[in-house]
């Protein structure tokens, strides 16, 4: 968060963090899956690491991202076995056209010094976004994730009970 408190995308990065469950039954380069009692929790993240002449004290072009090594966007297909009931799908995408107030304020026009109204703005409009769905399973979980470079999927899956 910034001092205008405006969450950034590393702010967001920590809220999926906590919402990870205690067991941790399945990871990877990148990806973590987790479970708490019957919910499961994934957190796929497609990372880039900064280039050779930026690590050498080189400066960016013109905006952060200059500094990154060139990357691809990432797919990730997740298969789950044994897992039954009805459960509520909460899916989180973290990435350069959701929950980054840097990709906004980029888009906004890259003004230093913003009013009260502008600030506001960014501060609404910098959240992941939230898609929600019922899923009836009777044994598998089959999920395709796409994630744009820089970007994080949250998938939570909260069982109902009756």
């Amino acid at each position: 968060m910034n001092t205008e408190g405006i969450k950034k995308s590393a702010y967001y990065a920590f809220v999926f963090l906590s919402k990870l469950g205690s067991t941790v039954f399945a990871k990877g380069k990148n990806y973590i899956m987790t479970k708490r009692g019957e919910n499961i929790q994934i957190l796929a993240y497609n990372h880039t690491y900064p280039d050779q002449l930026f690590m050498k004290g080189g400066q960016p072009d013109q905006h952060s991202y200059d500094i990154f090594e060139e990357s691809n966007d990432l797919l990730l297909n997740i298969h789950l076995q044994n897992i039954y009931g009805t459960y509520k799908c909460k899916q989180y995408s973290l990435n350069r056209d959701h929950g980054s107030a840097y990709d906004e304020w980029i888009r906004m026009g890259e003004y230093a010094d913003l009013n009260h109204e502008e600030t506001d703005y960014l501060k609404n409009i910098s959240r992941p976004s939230l898609q929600l769905k019922q899923l009836t399973l009777t044994g598998d979980f089959h999920l395709s994730l796409h994630v744009p470079v820089h970007g994080v999927e949250c998938i939570i899956l909260n069982k109902f009970y009756k």
